[in-house]
């Protein structure tokens, strides 16, 4: 089916760019090659950029229509926000094989982000046959160009021995490369990895750092995270307000755990700590985190 979707992606444009062409050929004198060739490569980068502004403003049918001509012409980004388009069900049908189809076009020209995307496909198995080797090998091509979300999953998958045998040094170099870019899930990844002791000791002081550094950027987990560490007086001295606080602050963000977590830390609190753990909340919130 995807080799359906392509050979009909192609044949429709290759229909389109001869018309057009023969269109202008009515209308303009004739002109050198070269010069026809820069026309067709404006009109194919407006109609990207239609395409990929209509896609920005949820106009998936305009953006549909600007960018399934453009696939056959090796338009990389076309090529990306369609395998989007059918993953998600976006005015097409949900189509996972046609979007892993794109995704691979995108990827074999080297687009970081498709690599990433088709590499999580192969794990799993979804729209394309599960393949762990090729998928790990995909993150890394990824990942080497530099893409942070690549260099925390494969430092994950090394660390954890997932889809590789586990290697500590390997997962450990990839995660530092995106912690030194300040992806806040890596910098997370590194607090867990010295609060676990994963490949060595625990170390409550480098991850009390490490979520510390996440959790005054707005991450979520990091930030219920420290509120566990004061909970449980993990190198940092035992406080249950400022754990309430920590938590409040985590749950106000969406996360979950932090949420279902909260009233029972309340309930080890008196009604003015439960008062003042709230009041230094908002006060963090309104700090943006900074001197919580």
């Amino acid at each position: 089916m995807a080799s359906q979707v392509y050979f009909a992606l192609s044949f429709n444009n290759q229909i389109r760019l001869m018309n057009q062409l023969r269109l202008r050929s009515t209308r303009l004198p004739p002109l050198p090659a070269l010069v026809l060739l820069l026309l067709v490569s404006f009109n194919s980068q407006a109609d990207l950029e239609a395409g990929l502004r209509a896609y920005e403003m949820r106009d998936y049918e305009t953006a549909y229509n600007e960018l399934v001509p453009l696939v056959s012409e090796g338009s990389i980004e076309a090529q990306f926000i369609l395998s989007r388009m059918y993953r998600a069900g976006q005015y097409v049908s949900l189509d996972m094989v046609a979007g892993a189809l794109m995704l691979q076009l995108a990827a074999d020209q080297g687009h970081a982000q498709a690599q990433r995307e088709l590499a999580n496909m192969m794990i799993i198995g979804i729209g394309v046959a599960r393949d762990p080797e090729k998928a790990v090998s995909l993150m890394r091509m990824s990942a080497e160009q530099g893409l942070p979300e690549a260099q925390q999953e494969l430092g994950i998958i090394f660390q954890t021995g997932t889809l590789v045998e586990p290697n500590y040094e390997e997962g450990l170099k990839w995660l530092q490369l995106a912690v030194d870019q300040e992806y806040l899930p890596a910098i997370h990844s590194m607090g867990l990895m010295h609060y676990y002791g994963q490949g060595g000791e625990i170390n409550y002081i480098e991850a009390e750092r490490f979520f510390r550094m996440a959790a005054q950027q707005g991450h979520p987990q990091s930030q219920f995270q420290l509120g566990a560490m004061y909970h449980q007086g993990q190198w940092v001295m035992r406080d249950l307000i400022k754990a309430a606080m920590w938590i409040n602050v985590a749950a106000s963000n969406g996360n979950s755990s932090a949420r279902l977590l909260l009233p029972d830390m309340e309930s080890e609190l008196t009604q003015n700590q439960i008062d003042e753990a709230r009041e230094m909340a908002t006060e963090c919130r309104a700090r943006g985190y900074s001197n919580c």
